[in-house]
């Protein structure tokens, strides 16, 4: 059976090979470019097909049955057949033709020293992959050519279906590194085509084309007085009422929920979520400058109407509440309309994760459902990484739950693990990975700081190395790793801190070292030593030599220790239940 999955693995690689090295005739116009794109698309759909189903924890071979390698065998021995008489063509005008991708793609990996799951895999097991060049002549032939190849691998994924949540992510480390502002037209063109014409592919072009219109709505330049003014007009809710028991907003600053009506997005009151920025005119020489810091967050956060991740929110706007002690600014929210949420409850205090850690009443949730709860988190965190977002306060009283810790199963299916329904919120502080954004933070030492990476707590953002380099993103994946050993402890950051005062000989070790060494002596026990290496990694990310310099990097590193072994401990957990 082993041997069956490793003639197709072969072919595979044979197939991307062969798709990376087509020419075609160097006098063509039109619309070759979107056609390359195409190609390249499908070369990278088909590896990350083979990398989900084909290949499984390391040093093992998924049983897939004899019947379905065969037929699978088939279908790629019918795809190489495709480029027989196009491999003719080329050696009789090589002079006269052009290669279909660019070097950098036709190249891959782009990493020095690095290779694909697949081409690692290959390497290891000695499988022999024959590639060969080929040409076609015209942009018809091309088309023609695509649509074909598009056929099989389709039949390929309802044989053999692939993780589609994990599909869609890898996805996102193949194409947004390498992508620019001017590229992404034609990029979003053709994973538009790819998925009108194979259903199986739209969710995860779903997402790549979501991600794609982040990066087009964050350009690189810093916005003019004009387009701020127009951001502004666009976003600022001017008339809106609240229905609470005295018709006003809550006077605290916490996160708060209510439900909301405004001719700007509905007539009817619908249930929101409301942060507040409060003007400090020590901070701030002008109510106007910080107008224009909320203006920008929310057109950060607007950005994301489209994207197909229910946990990341939706912002319908701003408002100016004057009649609060100093003047405020509401951040407007809500979940996406897949979440259903009681509008009986919307009046209450917002239950955040870290409130369920605390809450004695909940009993200690299943390991699939944390799992599940863990890889959700970790891959919404993955998508704001890739579209260029750093979050900067990811703690788990920033993960919003919509109706507790109740789980919440699929009407399409039914029999996969139920989820538990929240948002990542808390944007106070995100801002764009790019030069020239505006670093900004709190500098008051508080138990935030404990989800802080060691290089950006409160101390040390005053420092110059801290002014010098700003927020990293591996900083990030440091409050990720926190966020998941509160989860698979099942206890606070601050209850871990608080046990650490009882070690004798660990009363006077920073934090960051005790909690790394609780996670390698007690996590393994709890939820298993696979998850227990996620954590690990997370937490060593950015330190001791760990650091991750290109964007390239981070998401492959990221997809290898964190999304893979993640998607792995939750299918093992689903096989025991």
């Amino acid at each position: 059976m082993a041997e069956s999955v490793l003639g197709v693995l072969g072919l595979v690689g044979t197939a991307i090979d062969v798709l990376k090295l087509g020419y075609i005739a160097s006098d063509r116009k039109g619309n070759i470019t979107m056609l390359r794109g195409q190609l390249y698309l499908e070369s990278v759909l088909l590896r990350r097909w083979a990398e989900c189903v084909l290949i499984g924890p390391p040093g093992e071979v998924p049983v897939i049955s004899t019947e379905n390698c065969a037929i699978a065998h088939e279908r790629l021995t019918t795809m190489l057949a495709l480029f027989r008489h196009s491999g003719r063509l080329i050696e009789k005008h090589s002079k006269d033709m052009q290669p279909l991708f660019p070097p950098t793609q036709a190249a891959e990996p782009s990493l020095p020293g690095r290779h694909t799951t697949l081409s690692n895999y290959i390497l290891k097991t000695g499988v022999k992959s024959s590639p060969f060049k080929w040409a076609v002549h015209n942009a018809e032939v091309l088309r023609q050519l695509i649509g074909d190849i598009q056929t099989i691998r389709e039949g390929l994924e309802r044989l053999l279906p692939s993780d589609k949540q994990l599909l869609s992510l890898q996805i996102l480390t193949d194409i947004m590194p390498s992508t620019s502002i001017e590229s992404i037209p034609s990029i979003d063109t053709a994973a538009r085509i790819a998925s009108e014409n194979n259903t199986v592919d739209a969710v995860a072009l779903e997402t790549l084309r979501a991600t794609l219109s982040i990066r087009t709505l964050s350009p690189d330049t810093v916005p003019t007085v004009e387009e701020t003014n127009a951001r502004m007009r666009k976003l600022y809710i001017v008339d809106y009422s609240v229905s609470t028991a005295d018709g006003a907003l809550p006077w605290k600053m916490d996160r708060c929920s209510v439900l909301m009506s405004s001719t700007q997005f509905s007539s009817s009151p619908r249930p929101v979520i409301i942060e507040w920025r409060q003007f400090i005119p020590e901070l701030y020489t002008d109510v106007s400058l910080f107008e224009a810091d909320v203006v920008k967050l929310c057109w950060l956060l607007s950005s994301l109407k489209n994207h197909p991740d229910v946990h990341l929110p939706l912002c319908l706007g701003y408002f100016k509440d004057s009649n609060f002690s100093s003047t405020r600014f509401g951040i407007v929210l809500e979940y996406s309309p897949t979440i259903q949420i009681s509008t009986v409850e919307t009046q209450s205090r917002l239950e955040s994760l870290y409130d369920a850690l605390k809450n004695g009443s909940y009993r200690l949730p299943a390991t699939e459902m944390r799992l599940t709860f863990a890889q959700n988190i970790a891959a919404s965190v993955f998508q704001l990484l890739s579209a260029g977002w750093l979050h900067k306060s990811l703690r788990s009283d920033n993960i919003v739950l919509a109706n507790g810790l109740q789980v919440i199963h699929s009407a399409s299916s039914p029999k996969e693990s139920g989820t538990v329904d929240f948002i990542i919120a808390g944007f106070e502080f995100a801002r764009l990975d790019k030069p020239g954004q505006v670093s900004a933070g709190d500098n008051r030492p508080s138990k935030e700081d404990l989800y802080r990476h060691p290089n950006a707590t409160s101390e040390k953002r005053a420092r110059h190395e801290y002014q010098q380099k700003g927020y990293l993103k591996s900083y990030d994946l440091y409050s990720l790793g926190v966020v998941l050993s509160e989860l698979g402890f099942w206890r606070r950051i601050d209850e871990l801190q608080s046990s650490q005062a009882a070690r004798e000989d660990w009363q006077h070790a920073p934090f960051p070292q005790y909690l790394h060494h609780r996670v390698g002596r007690d996590m393994p026990g709890m939820m298993g030593s696979r998850f227990t290496r996620v954590v690990l990694w997370c937490l060593a990310t950015g330190q001791g030599g760990m650091g991750l310099s290109t964007d390239q990097e981070l998401l492959a590193q990221f997809e290898e220790h964190v999304l893979i072994p993640l998607s792995q401990c939750r299918r093992a957990a689903a096989f025991l239940s």
